[in-house]
């Protein structure tokens, strides 16, 4: 079982697990981004209404997940992927998808 299948397992018999921290006050989906684990990042959209609480969360250093995301990935995530443009496409990607992630819930305090 992959650690996407097994976090969402583990989520639906414990739900209140999103709301859990670790020491740098980070949630699952926090260390997701920091990690650049899509699969277990997607499972934030599972959450409904709860994730608007949740992306917004700082930790310890003030960060919330778009800062997370803005920070440059680990060097084994990038050599996932083969070839400089690859890996900066991916980086871009990600960034892409967190800001759209901001970007509306922003537009849903107006």
């Amino acid at each position: 079982m992959g650690n996407t299948k097994f976090l969402t397992e583990l989520i639906r018999q414990y739900p209140d697990l999103i709301w859990d921290l670790n020491d740098d006050s980070q949630s699952i989906f926090h260390l997701a981004v920091k990690h650049r684990h899509e699969g277990i990042y997607n499972l934030l959209y599972e959450t409904g209404s709860m994730k608007n609480f949740i992306t917004r969360r700082r930790d310890i250093h003030d960060n919330n997940m778009l800062h997370l995301a803005g920070m440059g990935a680990s060097k084994e995530r990038l050599a996932d992927v083969s070839g400089a443009a690859l890996q900066m496409q991916r980086e871009l990607l990600w960034f892409k998808v967190h800001i759209q992630v901001f970007v509306s819930f922003l537009l849903l305090l107006r």
